[in-house]
């Protein structure tokens, strides 16, 4: 451990680090981490991790961001990474609705960001985190520009009906059974053997870099998902959908899509920024679903576009 974070080879904590809690409710806190910039801060980018991710897990893009000018404030979601689960131990991340995620991050930006953080702000946001992002921005003004990653607006087609998937999950939740975890869905952390076929990432050295964080500290991993959690996710992205022109983005949002992705539905997100104003989309060819953590050629496309995009919205 140093300063609250966990220290694994090859992942190092970036410098002058900062680690607190924020109690977002009577029984729930959730970890944070605060990065000072290099030299003179330009602003601030708030980070948003995707299910199943920590704060460690981003340390790479963190410095990354530091190194570009950046302070960067970012948070574990409630019951993942270093934010306790409120029921007790949960490695699958459950929760019953997205409104806590947003009710977390609301308090967040109000108690630390706001207050200690140099504006202005930038939002950042990863799978599930950019669409929690999208939400806060159809809602709050707080924010510059967004960068969302992959952004789950819906779930990708497969072979069975997609009204069948939502009956399931559904049925499942109302009759009680929300906190099982997925059926079918591998509930172990990853090994070296699955490399080759993991939707996440074609950057091998990366891809053991986080297996490693998850053998070390498998307390801050959150495996399989709930059948719940699903079913929060998919109630969430019905909202998302049903934004459109009489309901704009408070801010500018760019929408990276990962042209390899199984993991997101990428027609949605293009659909979605062709009828939502302030959105636009980028596709990143090649890349798999976890952009921030594929290889250097899909990562400087990446941080070219950031850099490009921000840049035209702080002048």
């Amino acid at each position: 451990m140093a300063d609250g974070f966990v220290l694994v080879a090859g992942n190092p904590v970036p410098a002058n680090a900062s680690c607190g809690y924020l109690d977002v409710s009577d029984k729930v806190k959730v970890r944070y981490g605060l990065f000072p910039a290099v030299g003179e801060a330009r602003g601030t980018v708030c980070v948003l991790q995707g299910r199943g991710e920590c704060i460690e897990r981003n340390f790479e893009t963190i410095r990354d961001l530091t190194e570009r000018g950046y302070q960067v404030a970012t948070l574990d979601w409630r019951g993942q990474g270093g934010s306790p689960a409120a029921s007790g131990p949960n490695r699958h991340g459950h929760i019953s609705t997205f409104r806590h995620y947003l009710s977390d991050f609301t308090k967040f930006m109000n108690e630390v960001v706001l207050p200690d953080c140099r504006p202005p702000y930038i939002l950042l946001g990863n799978s599930m985190g950019g669409h929690i992002g999208l939400r806060m921005i159809a809602k709050h003004n707080w924010f510059a520009a967004a960068v969302m990653v992959a952004p789950l607006i819906d779930i990708p087609s497969t072979h069975l009906p997609r009204w069948l998937k939502v009956a399931v999950v559904n049925g499942m939740t109302y009759a009680g059974l929300g906190r099982l975890k997925v059926p079918l869905h591998v509930s172990r952390l990853i090994r070296p053997e699955d490399f080759p076929k993991n939707p996440l990432t074609s950057d091998k050295t990366r891809f053991m870099r986080n297996m490693r964080l998850w053998q070390e500290a498998p307390h801050l991993s959150a495996i399989a998902p709930t059948v719940g959690w699903v079913s929060a996710a998919l109630r969430s992205c019905r909202k998302l959908r049903a934004l459109n022109d009489s309901t704009p983005l408070r801010c500018p949002a760019l929408l990276v899509i990962a042209g390899q992705d199984v993991v997101v539905a990428n027609e949605t997100i293009q659909q979605f920024a062709r009828f939502v104003p302030g959105a636009a989309t980028i596709t990143i060819n090649g890349a798999k679903h976890d952009i921030l953590a594929e290889g250097d050629t899909f990562r400087d496309q990446f941080f070219a576009a950031f850099d490009a995009f921000v840049a035209d919205r702080l002048k």
